[in-house]
């Protein structure tokens, strides 16, 4: 996979990603203007509750699976798009159809 091939990918998922976000802040949030270093809750008015509803909705919507476990991992733009681009990756590798064959 080309490196343009992954930037836009990753672009593609930062858009879904504030999309999630702000479906579950139900704000006019500039999440446009998020800094994918920092952490969200530092940029945007968001309670724990809406942390974990942040995360159900990523679950439902790309088809992830995040344990609790690994929440501390999400809690920058960053940290969600580096997470859910290895889970895609582990599940694709893992997928039949891409294990020698067709």
């Amino acid at each position: 996979m080309s490196v343009d091939v992954i930037n836009q990918d990753r672009a593609a998922l930062r858009t879904e990603l504030l999309r999630i976000l702000r479906g579950v802040l139900r704000d006019d949030v500039a999440t446009d203007d998020l800094d994918d270093d920092l952490p969200i809750s530092e940029q945007v008015t968001m309670d724990s509750m809406d942390f974990l509803d942040f995360v159900i909705e990523i679950r439902k919507h790309l088809r992830v699976d995040i344990p609790e476990e690994d929440y501390a991992e999400l809690v920058t733009i960053q940290g969600l798009l580096s997470y859910i681009t290895a889970q895609i990756e582990v599940s694709e590798s893992s997928s039949p159809h891409t294990q020698g064959g067709n």
